[in-house]
């Protein structure tokens, strides 16, 4: 699906919200979002795609597998700094994730 950009590892979670957007947005199937996953995946999370037959039990397994232990999810919010052109509120936003 050309409207939706390479999955980026970082931020698994949106991509998924984003795929899900798009292909509701073009009237998908449902049981086509997995074709149209399969194309965006790169990394960890093509290699657990491969091994699942839908999409369902894709995307939570590759979700599963990309969740931050605490101290992780810690020192990500704890290291973002407002850039330069950034508004207070998109920063914070950015923070939120």
């Amino acid at each position: 699906m050309s409207l939706v950009p390479k999955c980026d590892e970082k931020e698994i979670e949106k991509h998924f919200l984003m795929l899900e957007k798009v292909a509701k947005s073009t009237d998908c199937p449902t049981d086509m979002y997995r074709l149209f996953l399969q194309s965006v995946l790169k990394g960890r999370a093509k290699d657990l795609y491969c091994t699942l037959s839908t999409y369902g039990l894709a995307k939570e397994r590759i979700l599963k597998a990309y969740v931050l232990v605490p101290y992780a999810y810690h020192q990500t919010c704890r290291n973002l700094i407002k850039q330069g052109g950034q508004t207070h509120a998109e920063f914070a936003r950015e923070k939120d994730g």
